[in-house]
Order: structure tokens, then C-alpha cells, then sequence
């Protein structure tokens, strides 16, 4: 009897092994929902690096709240359509930024939201007295700033801006500067001492 069972469950491994050895062999074919020759399915994908939470809304219609540094995908969405992103700040609705994604295939498309505008400032100033300036935005201080240092002010609201380069010993502006921030970008101001009064 033992003999009997043992041939049969020999028989049984084997058949096993000729049925994995024919697949391997003639190559089951399994792709990813997204693989160029399967039947796949378009996507969108949504980062957020502006800096804080942002409501996305496809078409004018409101999808999800995308929190900083992370990434949400819009499933399965229609082909031969041009959809218009937009994010927008939750509190107050203003735009933040905004794409056009033309989704003509199956595959994976994707957004970033860019860092929030920002100004770079260097003070590369010569002055002979004072080590430090007092950098200030629109009127308001923002920081001290050594003689070699560099630090960036985030954050910053579109429009026209204005910057102020303050010797703090003497209260005198020693350098100023406008910028018109209109895009999510690093803007730089390198304060330098262009000749000696």
C-alpha cells in the first residue's frame, strides 16, 4: 500500500513540474495595469512640494485637499480629453498654480506643485563699517543678515515686492530692490557694493 501512495505522489510532483515547466516555457503573459501592451488605463499623479495643503480640482470641480510633500492619483481617467488642474489654497480659494494635461494614451501622467515663491538674499556688502544688514519685505523686518550669509525668505505672496537693506548702526538703507514675484520659483538678490560714496 505504502508503495502504491508513494508512486502516486511521485506521479503528482511530476505532473506538477511538467505544467510549471510549460508555462515558464511558453511564457505566461502578465503585464501591469499600466504596461504599453496590456489593457491598461491613463492616470494622473499629483505632487504637492508648494509647502502646505493645497485643494485640487480637475475641470473646475473640487477632487481632494493634497497635503505637503506627498503624491495622490487621479484613477483611470478618460482618454482624448485636455483636463485643466488647478490648486488652490483651501482657505481662501486663490490659485496657486495651474496645468493642462492632454491625455491622449494609457499611461501615467504627472503634476508637480512647485515650492511656494521664495527670495534668496546675499549680503556680499563691502561696506567697511557694520558686519550685518537688516533685511526687511514691504516694510517688515525679516532678519538680520552676516556680511557672507545668505537666507531665503519662503513663502512669499505674488505681486510686486519690495526689499530693504538697513544698516543697523546707522539706520541708513544702504540697498533696496523690487521684485514682481509671479512664479513659484527661487528669486535672488546678492547685495553688493557697487562704489564708495
Amino acid at each position: 500500500m505504502r508503495s502504491v501512495n508513494r508512486s502516486a505522489g511521485r506521479r503528482g510532483i511530476a505532473r506538477l513540474l511538467a505544467v510549471v515547466a510549460s508555462l515558464t516555457l511558453f511564457g505566461v503573459d502578465c503585464r501591469s495595469p499600466t504596461s504599453p501592451k496590456g489593457n491598461g488605463e491613463a492616470d494622473i499623479s499629483i505632487t504637492n512640494d508648494y509647502g502646505t495643503a493645497l485643494n485640487i480640482y480637475v475641470d473646475g470641480t473640487f477632487k481632494f485637499t493634497l497635503r505637503y510633500k506627498t503624491t495622490l492619483e487621479i484613477d483611470d481617467v478618460t482618454l482624448y480629453h485636455e483636463y485643466k488642474l488647478e490648486a488652490r489654497e483651501p482657505a481662501t480659494g486663490k490659485l496657486i498654480e495651474t496645468t493642462l494635461i492632454d491625455v491622449q494614451a494609457e499611461q501615467d501622467y504627472s503634476w508637480t506643485i512647485n515650492a511656494a515663491p521664495r527670495i534668496k538674499v546675499i549680503n556680499d556688502w563691502s561696506e567697511a563699517q557694520g558686519e550685518k544688514l537688516a533685511i526687511s519685505l514691504d516694510g517688515v523686518f525679516q532678519f538680520n543678515l552676516e556680511r557672507g550669509e545668505s537666507r531665503l525668505i519662503m513663502q512669499v505672496d505674488s505681486g510686486e515686492r519690495f526689499l530693504a537693506a538697513v544698516d543697523p548702526v546707522t539706520g541708513r538703507t544702504v540697498a533696496s530692490i523690487s521684485f514682481n514675484i509671479i512664479a513659484n520659483k527661487t528669486y535672488e538678490w546678492d547685495i553688493k557694493r557697487i562704489s564708495p560714496n
